[in-house]
């Protein structure tokens, strides 16, 4: 005979892993939280803005243009082998956005990356300080975790970020050189005869 206490840890056991397992998928799989980044937004600096183009030596050239609070940018990397695009909502100087990052060449689930990331707006100190962001970003729900990103912002210089990426080598790099405006006209070749037999007269 089975004694009452055995018993209840028998039924007890069951509902213990039911419970267990309701609590790491509510954690998102493993209970990891998504990392986020630990910064509050201040008043940007006079007559500052996010549109413009800004340059890391590691990240490349990100262009961006601002809309009210919304920003929208693409950027390359210095090798010309990834290109990335991003957007977000700015709130005082600080800008927080999700991200995609595009392999020149790749295909399948190495082809891109994502996730979300933050900058913010600063202006050195100095009658002649050139503005510049400085942030962080991470992959999936993370906002940090992969190197700084610090770029400067290239005075005068107006962004265009749809010249940046695409589907095609058209695209890439913002050229066109391979649009059909810029190809030589092939040289038109002379009809030929029909094969057969001579024709007679």
């Amino acid at each position: 005979m089975v004694s009452c206490r055995r018993m209840v840890a028998v039924l007890l056991v069951p509902l213990a892993l039911c419970v267990c397992a309701a609590s790491v998928a509510a954690c998102g799989g493993g209970g990891r939280r998504a990392k986020a980044a630990d910064v509050e937004p201040g008043p940007m600096p006079k007559g500052a803005t996010w549109k413009g183009i800004w340059y890391s030596p590691l990240y490349g050239w990100l262009h961006l243009l601002q809309e009210g609070s919304q920003v929208r940018g693409r950027w390359e990397r210095p090798r010309k082998d990834q290109w990335g695009e991003l957007k977000g909502t700015a709130e005082g100087n600080v800008l927080r956005y999700e991200w995609i990052e595009h392999t020149i060449g790749r295909v399948g689930i190495h082809a891109k990356y994502g996730g979300k990331g933050y900058f913010v707006y600063r202006r050195p100190p100095g009658d002649n300080a050139i503005d510049e962001i400085a942030g962080n970003h991470g992959r999936g729900e993370d906002e940090v975790g992969l190197p700084e990103w610090t770029a400067v912002l290239q005075i005068n210089e107006v962004p265009h970020p749809e010249t940046i990426g695409g589907s095609d080598a058209q695209d890439i790099g913002g050229g066109d050189w391979d649009s059909s405006k810029n190809r030589e006209a092939p040289e038109p070749e002379p009809p030929a005869e029909p094969p057969g037999e001579e024709p007679s007269l």
